[in-house]
């Protein structure tokens, strides 16, 4: 049984040895396409100003809205 164990643990930990260097890239990944979405966001609210003012006032309405119902 305490063999057993053993063998889980040694390929568990032997698993996220192998794991750990493409969590390192798919955090990268995610990094990048976190600056890329906030870019085009920016460029967004500074093509449609009125727009983005509007949403942002919708959207703060609804959720006083939806904070004070509870």
């Amino acid at each position: 049984m305490i063999d057993h164990l053993r063998n889980e643990l040694d390929s568990a930990r032997q698993a996220e040895q192998e794991c750990s260097p493409r969590g390192v890239a798919s955090k990268a990944d995610w990094q990048a396409q976190a600056k890329q979405a906030a870019t085009q966001a920016g460029n967004f609210i500074a093509a449609h100003p009125v727009a983005s003012i509007a949403a942002a006032v919708a959207i703060g309405l609804a959720v006083g809205w939806w904070v004070k119902r509870k």
